[in-house]
C-alpha cells in the first residue's frame, strides 16, 4: 500500500495529492487497520475508562490514556517508516 502512493507520488510529482488519492486512501486505511489491531486493547481500555467517568479501578491518572498514545505513536512511528 505504502510503496503504491509512494512510486504514485514519485510518478506524479506536484499533481501527486489530485491523482493519488486512490492510492492514499488505501495507505491511510492499512494504517489504520494496524493501529486498531496493534492498540485495540488500549483502546478499548481507554473507553471503559471514560464511559466510566475515570472511576473505574485501573483507571487512576492518566494510565490509561498514556498506554493508548504510546502504542499509537510506536505503531504509527513503524508503520510511517514503510
Amino acid at each position: 500500500m505504502y510503496q503504491d502512493l509512494e512510486q504514485c507520488a514519485r510518478v506524479a510529482g506536484s499533481r501527486w495529492e489530485a491523482e493519488c488519492d486512490g492510492a492514499r486512501r488505501r495507505a491511510l486505511q492499512s494504517a489504520a487497520d494496524v493501529m486498531t489491531r496493534e492498540c485495540g486493547i488500549y483502546e478499548d481500555a481507554f473507553f471503559q475508562c471514560y464511559r466510566h467517568g475515570f472511576r473505574l479501578q485501573g483507571c487512576e491518572g492518566e494510565k490509561s490514556t498514556t498506554q493508548l498514545l504510546r502504542c499509537q505513536k510506536t505503531v504509527a512511528d513503524r508503520v510511517l517508516r514503510l
